[in-house]
């Protein structure tokens, strides 16, 4: 009955992810056609691997946005798998019991959660997912290293690879510090074999670092570290707060009674570990010390608690959640039946956060792809376009906030449009309503303050809540 339930759960899970009903959001617009034309290290960054991706998608599927998002749920599912196999290292390797049932929830859970919607939805997102798939692999591999050395040459692999996909692997030598410990402590290894496996795996890290420098000529930009460079404690403390409450409850504003039906969550999971011996909590005391830090990458960064932008930041942190989640009730004594109940409710909520999510991505895509055709139908020689009230996201979803420029110049027909003008951006807390349509209109007035000389080879976009309004 449980495995027909979760089958259920992620197949409910897979009508929220499909791609066909997702479109191109936001700098989608600025590194695909950058992607198209081989350019890697894009905006100073330094994710070669995820900028190889997006150019195998443009050769692939050129402007069809359904094929990268297809790639994008390839990527959530494949990270999913890579769950249950984790859950099960680490439930033979640390607690001694082999449960393939609780590994199974633990990959169910973490391909319906919630809370890191956004990579899965938003095509550039998947720099996170990638990461993750290759720190999986390298903690899989890195676990079982006493096996062979093919084991840790396969580990010291995939770190490789997924440095050069995300940020998020920076945090790989720290938890491969923590098993090292956990494993000498255990008796599972020997202090010297244990230093000489972090020596490898900090001299990958180094040698990844001097190579981004020499790359990009920095190591960390002002967009990833400003609040490290200021050397903002408070507010470096606040955003790690909000990464940790925002790991566990969905955003606010939207819908209320899901953030309370998640802390609801949170305490089932709480009453479950106090009821642990002394021997268990302290195992999962490393497996939440290492959910924390996972987080320290994105302290200088933050997360929105209005809608789901920047819940990429979470994807890799909540792997260690759902794991810690599965052992937790498969190290309990808690009766089955209560077990049963328990993982039902959290499955269930998060599935009810990801329907209530997934209208945002839909939603914000429309708009593009209604923009797109509408400008496609204009059928004049524009040379410029100028805009009012851009709006930016949708409860996190985003839509435009950069972007517009690149989109003209990219997916629509009349090239010439070699100026485009954004007088104003909606605020994004303010939400477009649905159903938002298009109307041609006639002359409309001038939407900046100093109005150029407007003549026929000139269209003027004015978003409003409820409809674009196109003159030209």
């Amino acid at each position: 009955m449980m495995l027909f339930f979760t089958v259920l759960i992620a197949a409910l899970a897979l009508y929220c992810y499909n791609p066909w009903l997702l479109y191109f959001q936001n700098d989608d617009f600025i590194h695909i056609p950058l992607s198209a034309q081989g350019t890697i290290f894009q905006h100073n960054s330094f994710r070669p691997l995820c900028d190889l991706s997006i150019m195998l998608d443009f050769k692939l599927f050129g402007t069809n946005a359904a094929g990268y998002h297809c790639t994008n749920l390839l990527l959530h599912i494949a990270c999913s798998v890579l769950v249950y196999f984790l859950m099960q290292a680490v439930t033979i390797i640390y607690f001694n019991r082999e449960q393939w049932f609780y590994a199974y929830l633990s990959a169910v859970l973490f391909f319906v959660y919630a809370m890191h919607s956004e990579p899965v939805f938003w095509i550039l997102g998947r720099s996170a997912m990638l990461g993750t798939l290759f720190a999986l692999l390298f903690l899989l591999y890195f676990l079982k290293r006493q096996k062979s050395n093919k084991h840790l040459a396969l580990a010291t692999i995939f770190l490789c690879m997924g440095l050069l996909s995300y940020e998020s692997c920076w945090v790989l030598p720290l938890l491969a510090f923590i098993i090292v410990l956990a494993d000498i402590n255990t008796g599972k290894t020997t202090k010297a074999s244990g230093i000489k496996n972090l020596i490898l795996v900090w001299m990958v890290f180094i040698i990844y670092l001097l190579l981004r420098y020499a790359v990009i000529h920095e190591i960390a930009g002002n967009y990833e570290a400003a609040l490290l460079y200021k050397a903002d404690v408070f507010a470096l403390c606040k955003n790690y707060i909000l990464l940790i409450t925002r790991s566990f409850i969905t955003p606010f504003d939207q819908y209320p009674i899901l953030p309370i039906a998640c802390i609801v969550c949170g305490a089932i999971l709480a009453i479950v570990y106090i009821g642990l011996i002394a021997t268990q909590r302290k195992k999962i005391n490393l497996l939440l010390l290492c959910f924390l830090i996972c987080l320290l990458p994105y302290c200088s960064l933050g997360i929105d608690t209005h809608g789901t932008e920047g819940e990429r930041f979470l994807y890799l942190p909540i792997v260690i959640i759902c794991i810690t989640a599965g052992i937790l009730f498969t190290i309990s004594t808690i009766k089955i039946g209560y077990k049963m109940t328990g993982i039902g409710l959290l499955l269930v909520v998060h599935l009810i956060a990801l329907l209530c999510i997934t209208p945002n991505y839909r939603f914000a895509g429309a708009i593009n792809k209604q923009l797109v055709r509408a400008l496609n139908e204009t059928g004049n020689k524009t040379h410029t376009i100028i805009a009012a009230g851009v709006p930016q996201a949708q409860y996190g979803a985003l839509i435009l906030r950069e972007g517009l420029p690149e989109m003209i110049h990219w997916l629509c027909n009349d090239k010439g449009s070699d100026t485009v003008i954004i007088c104003s951006q909606r605020n994004e807390t303010l939400p477009l309503r649905f159903p938002y349509s298009i109307h041609k209109t006639g002359q409309m007035s001038w939407p900046c303050s100093n109005a150029p000389i407007i003549d026929a080879t000139t269209i003027l976009l004015n978003f409003t809540d409820t409809a674009l309004l196109i003159s030209h």
